[in-house]
């Protein structure tokens, strides 16, 4: 029922799909919300501010990782490094 609602945002259609289904678990949701308006990637800016340090992996990889992600996105150099340090 969901698909059949075109032209409609993203916010408002997660609002009626939320009411429509309030037992709806977070992975269903995801599973519909995704593929209906085209989301392949979480957005680099969401993902560099989420991005933690494992310690099992080399730090190196994070700060990379860290880096790949901050070339899309449109922070300024103290936001980077305060970004940076969080994940640590």
């Amino acid at each position: 029922m969901l698909g059949n609602l075109p032209d409609v945002k993203a916010s408002d259609w997660y609002i009626c799909a939320i009411k429509m289904n309030k037992s709806i678990t977070h992975e269903e949701l995801k599973g519909i919300f995704l593929p209906r308006f085209n989301v392949k990637l979480v957005d680099p800016l969401v993902e560099f501010c989420r991005l933690k340090y494992d310690s099992s992996h080399a730090i190196q990889n994070y700060f990379e990782r860290k880096l790949e992600l901050e070339m899309n996105t449109q922070l300024n150099e103290k936001q980077i490094i305060t970004l940076m340090i969080d994940g640590l």
